[in-house]
């Protein structure tokens, strides 16, 4: 930009640039100069103008510059902003999806318990149900062989080795049963086509007091969580228990039991054969023994009795194993927790045949199943009477703390020996109390 400014004196022109702040006199000092250097002069006013504008210029393109670096940062930060946003609400919708399946495999999982728990009871119903059909189907044939065999008995004499074979305390061929006098004894045929002495097929009636058996043995009760239509599967058990069991006063314990027990064991481990699921076994000490666990394998819960331990199987004949999964089998629900083992006296001997006073029917080690029949008519040694009472148990958590008491069933498995004068076996509980068997559920 230029200014000419004009004094008093005569006419004085200044050139001022103001962009450069130069202040060139023109006028009468321009007179003195040449065209050349005038034309100099303004080459270079010219080149100072168009630095100015070429500044200008510059700057004007360096705020744009900024300015749109500024829009680009702002623009930028609201896209990431945005992109946040989504990235939040995918998380949100991905969250509500899992709790949603999650909600979903959960009910699923619920259904399946309960589908699963509906198909358990109806297929131990419908177990229960054909066991009894084929416990009565059984029975009948066994009564009938029986009568056979006792007819067959009475018109044959009693030999010899009946005498021989007699146990402590049983009534000689020609001598009647203790107890029940005008009673006749009864033999059946062994396994060499012998005749021996038998097991009554019905007992004759006891002459003793019986006691409570709410007084005698701890009854089994529901767990917390059982549904009401359970508590009828429970009055049934304790009905089979009252018909199947009889408990008796000290008084009327008999007087040879550990005779009777001694000679019965001597003579099942004498390489005694027992059949299970068409498979023989030769039963003698070394092969057949209680799988007893140790104070550290115990369960948190597992408080000891003298003369008692804690067992999670045992081997029978030194290749059948009853293990935990046989133990659990027909274990229903609403008893509470599966067993974690048996609780035993620790001379207990395995059987190849247990009672379930229960249910009223036997069971074999190592099979998953009821079985139609028990002992043979010819057998008097040792059974086993498997029975579930309830145990106030500390329920342990984890670092040593502990749950207020609860009450859960417990499995126990006794010895039951035959004792002759009574027709019956019977056994002694962790109790003291000795209860006797009522094997065909008949009154006593």
């Amino acid at each position: 930009m230029q200014a000419v400014f004009e004094n008093k004196k005569g006419r004085l022109f200044l050139l001022i640039a103001v962009s450069s702040g130069l202040i060139l006199p023109l006028g009468a000092s321009a007179a003195g100069r040449s065209p050349q250097e005038l034309q100099q002069a303004q080459q270079r006013e010219q080149q100072v103008m168009q630095q100015a504008e070429q500044r200008q210029q510059n700057e004007r393109q360096a705020a744009e510059q900024r300015q749109q670096q500024a829009q680009q940062q702002v623009e930028e930060r609201r896209q990431q902003a945005e992109q946040m946003r989504q990235q939040a609400e995918q998380a949100r919708q991905q969250h509500e999806q899992e709790m949603q399946a999650s909600a979903q495999a959960r009910q699923q999982q619920e259904q399946a318990l309960r589908q699963q728990e509906q198909q358990a009871r109806e297929q131990a119903l419908q177990g229960r149900q054909q066991a009894a059909q084929r416990v009565e189907q059984q029975a009948r044939q066994q009564q009938e062989q029986a009568r056979q065999q006792q007819q067959q008995a009475r018109q044959q004499p009693p030999i010899n080795r009946a005498e021989q074979n007699r146990m402590p305390g049983q009534a000689r061929p020609d001598e009647r049963r203790d107890g029940n006098p005008g009673r006749p004894n009864v033999f059946v045929n062994d396994r060499n086509g012998q005749p021996v002495l038998a097991r009554a097929e019905h007992p004759h009636a006891l002459p003793v007091n019986r006691v409570p058996l709410a007084k005698a043995i701890a009854m089994p009760i529901l767990a917390p969580n059982a549904r009401p239509e359970d508590r009828e599967h429970l009055d049934q058990v304790q009905r089979n228990l009252q018909a199947h069991l009889i408990a008796v006063s000290e008084a009327d314990q008999p007087s040879n039991i550990i005779r009777m027990r001694d000679f019965a064991r001597e003579q099942y481990f004498n390489n005694y054969q027992a059949t299970i699921a068409n498979q023989q076994y030769v039963i003698n000490r070394q092969n057949t023994f209680i799988n007893a666990l140790e104070q550290n394998q115990w369960p948190v819960w597992y408080q000891p009795q003298p003369g008692y331990q804690f067992s999670n199987g045992f081997t029978f004949g030194d290749t059948l194993r009853a293990d935990l999964n046989w133990l659990r089998w027909g274990w229903h629900p609403y008893y509470g927790p599966r067993p974690e083992g048996f609780v035993c006296a620790r001379d207990y001997v395995p059987t190849p045949w247990i009672y379930i006073p229960a249910y009223g029917t036997w069971r074999q080690p190592g099979i998953n199943a009821y079985v139609p029949y028990g002992p043979p008519f010819d057998y008097t040694g040792p059974i086993s009477v498997e029975v579930f009472e309830p145990r106030s148990v500390n329920v342990g958590l984890p670092f040593g703390a502990f749950l207020p008491q609860q009450v859960v069933n417990v499995v126990y498995f006794y010895n039951a020996y035959y004792f002759p004068e009574f027709e019956r076996y019977g056994y002694m509980n962790r109790h003291g109390n000795w209860i006797w068997l009522n094997l065909d559920g008949q009154p006593y």
